[in-house]
C-alpha cells in the first residue's frame, strides 16, 4: 500500500506525484486504481496520467476531486509552457459527475476507479 501524504510547505501545501514517464505506457487497456481519496478536509486527491506528444501536453483526468466528495473525468491539451490551454471534456461520452454510493465518502473507504 503506498501513502501519499499532503503537508504544507513553503509555497502552499505540496503533494506526491508517481510518475512512469519511460517505465510504462500504453495505447488500450484499463488503468485502475483502489484507493481512499482524501476529500474530507478540503485536499484535492487526483489520479491522471500525462503524456508528451512534442510540444503539446495531454492529460486525461480519471479522477480529480478539488477537496470535494465528487469527481468528474476530464481531458486537457496545452503547449509545454502552459500558454495555451483547451479542455476536451465534451469528448467524453459518459462524463457525469461520481459521486460514493450507499452513503460512503471517498475519504472512509477504498473505492476502485478505473478508465
Amino acid at each position: 500500500m503506498l501513502v501519499q501524504t499532503c503537508k504544507k510547505g513553503v509555497n502552499g501545501y505540496e503533494g506526491a506525484i508517481i510518475c512512469t514517464e519511460g517505465r510504462m505506457e500504453f495505447r488500450y487497456g484499463i488503468l485502475e486504481a483502489r484507493m481512499i481519496a482524501a476529500s474530507a478536509n478540503g485536499n484535492d486527491a487526483c489520479f491522471w496520467t500525462r503524456t508528451k506528444d512534442g510540444g503539446v501536453v495531454n492529460e486525461m483526468d480519471i479522477f480529480e476531486n478539488f477537496g470535494d466528495d465528487n469527481f468528474i473525468p476530464n481531458l486537457h491539451t496545452w503547449d509545454d509552457g502552459g500558454a495555451t490551454h483547451v479542455n476536451h471534456g465534451s469528448m467524453i461520452s459518459l462524463r457525469k459527475t461520481m459521486t460514493p454510493s450507499n452513503g460512503e465518502h471517498f475519504y472512509d473507504t477504498f473505492h476502485h476507479i478505473a478508465v
